[in-house]
């Protein structure tokens, strides 16, 4: 495994493996579940420390409050000093004032069984957090703690808007940010601002998502083509993880590994890890570029279809919050502007007569798209 250097103001200089562990999408013992499969998990940790992956990333809320007090079960026949920990404040757990600070802390130390955090982040800043933040005193109190030698490096995830993400680099002094980070989000996102704000203000950085959740590991097949053409022995999901640590700043990559094929691709990509260059960049950015259009369904929003529904279905509305959820899979923004569609005019009103398709100028499979959003939505619960 290659590593990078990381400068800690409290520990000295660090060596942080390129990759490290996520621990939210752990092998679970019921499909689509979050239990998790200790056995399986625990092999796969193993087959991380053996080969250099050292850093494990982990938060109270993954796997339904199992991953903390899994991770410190699966590293407590470690050396301490032998690893890297990080978990996060919630701000969730604690806006209500029933649980402080301090107690919410040391929960963590209690199920992840350590006496310090190597890297402590504020979890998943956004307008509500910051303001919890503010109510609650979240960063003194996390500064006291650094103080205490409780948690050695401070840093925050961040998942806000730009004006938001500006106004906490200028803030707050930080050792660390954590980041959604991957060539989609960059091409088509505001990643790449992200990471700029962060990289110009002079603060380390590491990734989270650059497979963008699995979805980068497989893309479509025009994507996929593209990509094993310019690299034929090189698996779809190593260019994504690549492309993130190919920036400058950034001193690792985390990846939510879920199997021992993930794990052994993944340091088999960056045990011999080199920046892309001129090249794989455009091959990426023309595969991002086809991926894009795979989910654009041609809908002209014409309403020719809504002409002849019987149901008068929102049908451009849908097609387009539709594809915007495979592209980005981005739950809360698909279920929050789905119920503002009115009632009777969502995809669980399709009877499936196929009337619009006949109109459809487009030749739109409108009822299979009806179909799937109503398997979407029994998912999410809407």
């Amino acid at each position: 495994m290659q590593y990078n250097k990381f400068h800690s103001t409290t520990q000295g200089e660090l060596n942080i493996p390129i990759l490290s562990m996520g621990c939210m999408r752990l092998p679970v013992k019921t499909p689509g579940g979050e239990d998790i499969d200790y056995d399986r998990a625990q092999e796969i940790f193993d087959y991380a420390m053996a080969n250099g992956v050292n850093y494990f990333d982990t938060a109270a809320g993954y796997h339904s409050e199992g991953s903390e007090p899994f991770v410190g079960h699966a590293l407590e026949k470690y050396p301490r000093e032998s690893y890297y920990l990080a978990t996060k404040l919630s701000a969730w757990y604690i806006a209500d004032g029933e649980t402080s600070i301090d107690e919410f802390f040391a929960g963590q130390q209690k199920r992840l069984k350590t006496d310090w955090f190597d890297f402590y982040l504020v979890h998943c800043i956004n307008d509500f957090v910051a303001k919890v933040m503010e109510e609650r005193d979240v960063y003194d109190t996390l500064v006291r703690y650094k103080k205490e030698g409780r948690i050695k490096n401070l840093g925050f995830s961040f998942h806000g808007s730009l004006d938001l993400l500006s106004e906490v680099v200028s803030k707050y002094e930080w050792d660390f940010a954590q980041i959604q980070f991957n060539y989609l989000d960059a091409e088509y996102g505001d990643a790449m601002k992200e990471y700029e704000i962060i990289h110009n203000a002079g603060i380390p950085i590491i990734v989270m998502e650059p497979v963008r959740g699995g979805a980068l590991a497989n893309l479509c097949q025009k994507s996929n083509g593209i990509l094993r053409a310019a690299e034929p022995n090189s698996s779809v999901a190593s260019w994504a993880i690549r492309y993130a640590a190919s920036f400058p700043g950034v001193f690792t990559v985390l990846s939510g590994m879920s199997s021992l094929e993930q794990i052994t691709d993944n340091i088999k990509t960056m045990s011999d890890f080199k920046p892309l260059g001129d090249s794989q960049m455009a091959a990426l950015k023309k595969a991002a570029a086809a991926f894009k259009e795979f989910y654009n369904v041609p809908c002209t929003s014409c309403k020719y279809c809504m002409d002849t529904c019987p149901s008068k279905i929102n049908v451009p509305e849908l097609i387009k919050l539709h594809s915007s959820y495979k592209l980005h899979k981005d739950e809360h923004e698909y279920k929050r502007k789905y119920m503002k569609i009115d009632e009777e005019k969502r995809a669980e009103a399709c009877i499936s007569c196929t009337s619009c398709e006949d109109k459809c100028p487009q030749n739109i499979l409108i009822t299979d798209i009806m179909d799937e959003m109503k398997e979407l939505n029994a998912k999410l619960g809407i």
